[in-house]
């Protein structure tokens, strides 16, 4: 599974319908991987589940879907935070007046200072709740708070956690490089208050655009190194899938896409292979520049149906369609029912991927969408 971008506050959708909010995700100190979800529900009396990260199907900035039927919910743990009032540890005992005793003066009351202390049921003792209040510090003062928390999806593993600080919030990405602890009531960071314009900065952008960014950013190089790789984007985790000719054309591939306002990972999934036309190959020969001519192979109808369908299922606006790719000598034929016709425009865009040398759309809106 990939990363999911874990947004506090996004709508949390069950396999049958919305059923609450993100409020709160559970950190275990010890190894900082998130183990549970605090999904909120209800309107006017609010309660709230504590729900294990792995049943999330699917996260973007604006939902994240659970592989669960809302009616499930019921059996998680309910969760609720209250205070107490208990003595002070190693308070001294202050003396004070209760009132008069006839004859005898005022009466001297021993009292213990009380302190209040934060309760929670459904979370295991020693876990960290971390929400947009809490705060990200070093040792000297507050820097900002938590905006989301990106994790692996396998392992649960935090990867990054983005900051919004300022009136007019600025976002920061900072790696986990830099935490030293993370409790309940704040994100201990090891870095001044100067350093924190190092960290990279977080744009909040829809998928859709950043997708389109990354993609003219590499077409920008106009490089044929750069004709097998296919990009797509899930809550501002870019990931990066294909074939390059050397490791410097992966690294680079790389470096673009960071650049790209939006992203907040790359995901760098190339492979190195050479290109037909290189002295290996046994291709032609540019006499002229004294090196072999560089072609890229055609993709076989398959891999084209393959990369193209998994564009498909990656982009957001596509992903809830159900298209049939057809591949035929790099011409690739939709086919299918969507909703509407930005869909539809969507999905010939989508599909126009490296190894695509034509898009026939026979894509029919569907009258009852």
């Amino acid at each position: 599974m990939a990363r999911l971008d874990l947004h506090i506050g996004a709508a949390v959708h069950c396999r049958d319908r919305q059923c609450g909010k993100l409020m709160n995700v559970v950190v275990a100190p010890e190894n900082q991987a998130v183990s549970d979800l605090i999904i909120q529900q209800g309107l006017l009396q609010k309660h709230a589940r504590v729900v294990p990260v792995s049943t999330v199907a699917h996260a973007t900035p604006e939902k994240i879907t659970l592989d669960l039927y809302s009616d499930e919910l019921s059996s998680f743990a309910e969760y609720r935070e209250f205070e107490i009032k208990e003595p002070a540890p190693d308070a001294p005992v202050m003396p004070h007046t209760s009132g008069l005793a006839s004859g005898y003066g005022p009466v001297l009351d021993r009292a213990t200072p009380m302190v209040r202390r934060r309760l929670r049921d459904g979370v295991a003792a020693g876990m960290a709740i971390i929400g947009r209040k809490t705060g990200v510090e070093n040792l000297s003062e507050t820097l900002g708070h938590v905006d989301h928390v990106v994790i692996d999806g396998e392992t649960g593993q935090l990867t990054e956690i983005v900051m919004r600080r300022g009136i007019v919030p600025t976002y920061y990405v900072i790696p986990m490089a830099d935490v030293e602890t993370i409790d309940e009531d704040h994100i201990l960071v090891l870095v001044n208050k100067d350093d924190v314009d190092g960290w990279p900065r977080y744009t909040p952008r829809p998928d859709t655009e950043v997708l389109d960014a990354v993609n003219w950013a590499l077409l920008a190089e106009d490089s044929p190194a750069f004709r097998g790789v296919t990009a797509a984007v899930n809550g501002g985790i870019v990931r990066l899938t294909g074939s390059v000719p050397s490791e410097a054309g992966r690294r680079h591939a790389e470096e673009l896409a960071r650049l790209v306002p939006g992203v907040i990972d790359v995901e760098n999934e190339l492979v190195i292979g050479a290109p037909v036309g290189s002295p290996v190959a046994g291709g032609p020969v540019d006499s002229a520049a004294g090196h072999a001519a560089a072609t890229w192979p055609a993709l076989d109808s398959r891999e084209l149906v393959n990369r193209v369908s998994a564009a498909l299922a990656a982009d957001p606006r596509t992903r809830d369609a159900v298209i049939e790719v057809i591949a035929d000598r790099g011409v690739v034929t939709l086919v299918g029912q969507v909703k509407g016709a930005e869909t539809r425009t969507a999905a010939e865009l989508v599909a126009r991927q490296p190894g695509v040398t034509a898009v026939i759309n026979e894509l029919a809106l569907n009258s009852r969408g």
